[in-house]
């Protein structure tokens, strides 16, 4: 029978060099699978952006179905948000679809990290009413000049574009940014998806485009006012 003694001398601590060769050892599986984690949670991101859009949609659509296929932009207040002194800001407008969208945390791009989600539609400490969040808690554009009659005309999507400029619209609205037809820098940045981004399309198709594809989604003149086309956000 074996002793304590004997037991005990069979056992020793590891070494400094091989905690060091293991710890070398975690460190590099590490590196070699962290790339695949990140870009595992790029694309469950942009999946649930895709998702969000696909809701606000759906919203979009619930509310044109009840005012005679218009959306609430173009009705006059207070059954819609023309004319109301607080038309130009894209939370007012989002925040006008309360009653369609579950909660306001969708109106928020997990991967938008100067956005932060609101959990409620009230004034509470994480309320999209709460002036901390109202300004901070949508990632998405919507897109003035859509029409039913286009139904590749451009309705919402995420917000990191370069506009080229801001301007009047008819709705009317002053100072609300624009894209051209045509626009030669029109491009996704860096600032959500990676140079990529999602289009919800007026049909409630949500499109994932590359640059190319959003300057495609942009080409159109036909339901352009007076060749700009306006979008909501900023």
């Amino acid at each position: 029978m074996k002793t304590n003694l004997q037991l005990k001398s069979r056992t020793r601590a590891f070494t400094r060099v091989e905690a060091l060769a293991c710890l070398g050892a975690v460190t590099i599986l590490a590196a070699v699978a962290w790339p695949t984690v990140a870009g595992t949670r790029g694309r469950s991101d942009r999946v649930a952006c895709v998702n969000n859009l696909r809701l606000i949609g759906r919203a979009i659509q619930t509310y044109s179905g009840d005012h005679g296929g218009m959306n609430h932009w173009g009705v006059n207040a207070p059954q819609g948000t023309r004319y109301s002194p607080y038309a130009g800001n894209v939370s007012f407008q989002f925040g006008f679809l309360s009653n369609e969208l579950a909660t306001p945390n969708i109106l928020a791009c997990p991967s938008d990290t100067q956005r932060r989600a609101a959990h409620t539609w009230g004034t509470g400490p994480r309320g999209f009413l709460n002036p901390a969040y109202r300004y901070n808690a949508v990632s998405y554009f919507l897109g003035l000049d859509v029409t039913q009659n286009a139904p590749n005309s451009v309705l919402a999507g995420d917000r990191d574009i370069p506009l080229a400029g801001y301007g009047s619209c008819s709705l009317p609205l002053a100072n609300i940014g624009y894209v051209k037809p045509g626009q030669s820098n029109l491009a996704w940045t860096n600032g959500v998806h990676v140079f990529a981004g999602n289009l919800l399309l007026s049909d409630g198709r949500v499109r994932q485009t590359s640059s190319e594809g959003l300057r495609q989604s942009f080409s159109s003149p036909l339901y352009s006012d007076n060749g700009l086309l306006h979008l909501l956000g900023w």
